[in-house]
């Protein structure tokens, strides 16, 4: 019989042998991981795409949801190309290169994408 230690969960799934392993843990390496590659990304010069979940105009800020990987990214007005509050819409595709801030991943160089019809004017 082992011993846990108050406040951690037994990592459960494919690897769940390796009794030293954590919830945790598993969730910082994940968190380490995915800031590592989008570090890598914002280095090479790698735009992202998403689409506006939700944008409030009038507080000037929303969440982009990411069209690979389907997570919600933070952005605010000034980081928009343009940098005026009603320049976003929901359901507008943008690209933006990733900032990881103490409070969580936000949008930057955020800049629309234009329907093709709509590139050339």
């Amino acid at each position: 019989m082992s011993i846990r230690k108050p406040g951690k969960i037994p990592r459960r799934g494919v690897l769940a042998g390796q009794s030293d392993e954590t919830l945790d843990t598993e969730l910082n390496l994940n968190k380490v991981l995915l800031l590592d590659f989008f570090l890598k990304c914002s280095e090479r010069g790698f735009m992202l795409k998403g689409r506006v979940k939700w944008y409030d105009s009038d507080k000037g800020y929303g969440m982009i949801q990411g069209v690979d990987d389907g997570r919600t990214v933070f952005v605010h007005f000034s980081d928009v190309d343009g940098g005026k509050r009603d320049l976003l819409r929901i359901e507008d595709e943008v690209e933006f290169e990733l900032l990881e801030t103490p409070q969580g991943p936000r949008a930057i160089n955020v800049r629309k994408i234009l329907p093709e019809n709509q590139a050339g004017s």
